[in-house]
């Protein structure tokens, strides 16, 4: 017996993995490198789930998020998303994910605007296929981690977008405050900023996941 899903064409036939997803957010300051005044990561949480997130804080939050995508425990992950990370964050981890041996294949609208990043990683994992492109080295089958936009699906800022989907109110702290030598109550106060925008981006994101999986089409297969 043929089920709908079946008899639907195979174009519109999706399983939609919600732990396949994570979502993510950066937060930065301004730090002089030479002559040159940059922008550089400071904190970064992430979630899974949208009801609890994990954070790092640092100079090195970039790369630790980065190594956790590459451990066991991150191999689940194959979608990550941040609001309008194409334009910002996906830009700061960029130089991360090849310094931990990434491979990239990059789609940009411009240099500084990135639709959407696959990374391929040699995934040990995995069982080695057949073909070895020197004996003496087993070939894995590469792993694709692919980092898309939500700003892609939608429009505004995320604060607009928190409001209009009923979300709730963005959080707020005052930028020039940050550092990556915060402690205490700043610490603790920075902290709860970037898990809250992440918790709800994540939030965000499913909401706009629903009506086009109610149309059988999967958000992680679409971008714009």
């Amino acid at each position: 017996t043929l089920s709908l899903h079946d008899a639907l064409p195979i174009w519109v036939k999706v399983v939609v993995a919600v732990e396949d997803v994570m979502v993510y957010d950066i937060e930065t300051t301004n730090k002089q490198v030479g002559d040159v005044i940059e922008q550089v990561s400071v904190m970064l949480s992430w979630t899974t789930d949208g009801e609890k997130a994990t954070t790092y804080y640092g100079l090195d939050c970039a790369d630790r998020f980065v190594k956790h995508l590459l451990s066991k425990e991150g191999r689940k992950v194959k979608y990550v998303y941040g609001f309008n990370a194409g334009n910002y964050d996906h830009i700061l981890i960029r130089n991360s994910l090849i310094q931990n041996g990434l491979s990239l294949e990059e789609s940009r609208r411009s240099v500084n605007s990135i639709i959407r990043i696959t990374a391929l990683v040699a995934d040990k994992e995995l069982k080695p296929t057949e073909k070895r492109p020197e004996p003496s080295k087993p070939y894995y089958k590469p792993r694709e981690i692919v980092f898309g936009d939500i700003r892609n699906f939608t429009s505004g800022t995320l604060a607009q977008n928190f409001k209009n989907f009923g979300i709730a109110e963005k959080g707020s702290f005052e930028y020039d405050k940050i550092t990556e030598h915060l402690e205490g109550e700043d610490l603790q106060k920075l902290t709860e900023y970037c898990e809250w925008d992440t918790l709800g981006a994540f939030k965000l994101f499913d909401k706009l996941r629903e009506p086009l999986h109610n149309l059988g089409l999967d958000i992680n297969k679409l971008y714009t």
